[in-house]
C-alpha cells in the first residue's frame, strides 16, 4: 500500500489498493488533510486520531491496522519532505516574490 501511495503522489495515477486495504486507505485519506503542521512541516498522525477515525468509520482497528496506517503516514511524510520525485515548481513571478517578502 505504501508503494501505491508513492506511485499516486509521484505520478498522479489512481492508486491500486488491495481490497482488504481499502478501509485502511480510506481512514488514512480522511485523516491526512486534517493533520497538524508546524514550522518544519506536517506532523505525523497520532494513534489516538487513527483509532478515533476507525471508530467513526465503523471499522474496529487492531494493532496491525494501526501499524499499516502509520506506515502509510511515514511514506506520505517522506514524500512531503522531498524524499520522492521532485515536484515541478511554479514560476516565480514578481507578485509571488512581493507576497513572500
Amino acid at each position: 500500500m505504501c508503494d501505491a501511495l508513492r506511485r499516486h503522489r509521484t505520478s498522479g495515477q489512481h492508486p491500486v489498493i488491495p481490497l482488504a486495504g481499502v478501509p485502511l486507505w480510506q481512514i488514512f485519506a480522511a485523516l491526512s488533510p486534517g493533520r497538524g503542521w508546524h514550522n518544519n512541516g506536517p506532523q505525523p498522525l497520532s494513534v489516538r486520531e487513527i483509532r478515533e477515525q476507525g471508530a467513526l468509520a465503523g471499522f474496529p482497528l487492531e494493532l496491525r491496522h494501526v501499524e499499516v496506517i502509520q506506515a502509510l503516514d511515514r511514506a506520505w511524510l517522506e514524500l512531503e519532505a522531498g524524499g520522492g520525485a521532485a515536484r515541478p515548481m511554479a514560476e516565480l513571478t514578481p507578485e509571488i516574490f512581493d507576497a513572500m517578502f
